[in-house]
């Protein structure tokens, strides 16, 4: 089935494209034009990009000569990596309103690429715009995945996402920083510190205001902040929260209930308060930590669980306060 569906291109009598097998590239004989066909082998084309059934498939990324691409009507899914790797030509992808998703890294290479996501469309996965400069999205796309765009979209009125100054955020959830300040103090009035919110950020300081009462997954994941002022309402800290991150103090006052899995792995943290409400902690929170660190326990409870849970207990001293 695959080898039919890619010389369907030719098989079709689409003189306006062909596939090159010696490069892997979708060519057209105009350059600036490629039009992918809705029909290949007799078959409605629903994807582009991957190996399911009824999708052009070209195993990896589908290379695109040209600066305009249409796609047809039909057309559900737009797959991973569709035009990373490309030759990033791309000044205009006219997306049909049939489009549902929107694969990881779809339009990555794409660095002019102006492009409005049809009202189809419900999702958009990590790093699907990463290059495009100029992006439209419409209020029909309730999931966006992590650094999905390099640049602030535009987003319709009435919404599931929208921008408060420099963050993108959704409902209670603060779910992207576009800003470049090595000093960051999140906007307030919302609760959740959203998954990988500052995964690989690097400044000065981090402020949480009163509002938020979560650390999402991944948030700070391998971050090099110098001080994080927590919010002293926090009460979940999520898997992976500061994997790997470079932080020397992490203090959380009393409703702090629990840390989950991996929250603290691997990190640099040198100091972590615990409050006396802490009654969860996963058994890896503290896995594989690279420096010395001193977990601060408001409480012998505390002190009893996170002894109690700390396998590796190499360079990691556990007090009472």
């Amino acid at each position: 089935m695959k080898n039919d569906v890619i010389k369907g291109l030719d098989l079709d009598g689409r003189q306006d494209c062909y596939y090159d097998f010696s490069y892997g590239n979708v060519i057209s004989n105009e350059t600036d034009y490629v039009a992918i066909p809705s029909v290949v082998g007799g078959v409605d084309v629903r994807g582009i990009g991957s190996s399911y059934t009824y999708e052009i498939d070209c195993d990896n990324s589908l290379w695109f000569r040209g600066k305009v691409v249409i796609i047809p009507f039909g057309v559900e899914w737009i797959n991973d990596g569709l035009f990373d790797g490309g030759t990033g030509e791309q000044n205009v992808v006219a997306l049909p309103n049939t489009v549902k998703r929107i694969g990881h890294w779809a339009f990555k290479s794409c660095n002019g690429l102006s492009i409005v996501v049809p009202e189809s469309c419900y999702r958009i996965d990590d790093g699907a715009f990463l290059g495009a400069r100029d992006v439209n999205v419409p209020k029909s796309v309730s999931e966006i995945g992590y650094r999905s765009f390099n640049f602030p979209p535009e987003f319709e009125d009435g919404g599931y996402y929208e921008m408060d100054g420099d963050f993108m955020v959704r409902g209670s959830e603060v779910c992207q920083y576009f800003g470049k300040s090595e000093e960051v103090r999140l906007p307030e009035g919302y609760k959740v510190v959203e998954d990988n919110l500052f995964r690989d950020y690097s400044g000065k300081k981090v402020e949480i205001p009163d509002s938020y009462r979560e650390i999402g997954h991944n948030a700070f994941l391998r971050a090099k902040i110098s001080e994080i002022l927590m919010s002293p309402r926090i009460d979940l800290i999520h898997g992976h929260a500061f994997w790997g991150a470079e932080v020397k103090e992490v203090k959380f006052e009393e409703g702090l209930r629990a840390i989950y899995e991996g929250a603290f792995g691997r990190s640099g943290i040198e100091d972590i308060y615990l409050p006396s409400s802490l009654s969860i902690l996963d058994e890896n929170a503290f896995f594989d930590l690279r420096k010395t660190c001193t977990i601060h326990c408001a409480s012998e409870m505390v002190r009893q669980l996170v002894q109690s849970k700390i396998t590796d207990g190499h360079g990691i001293n556990v007090v009472l306060e």
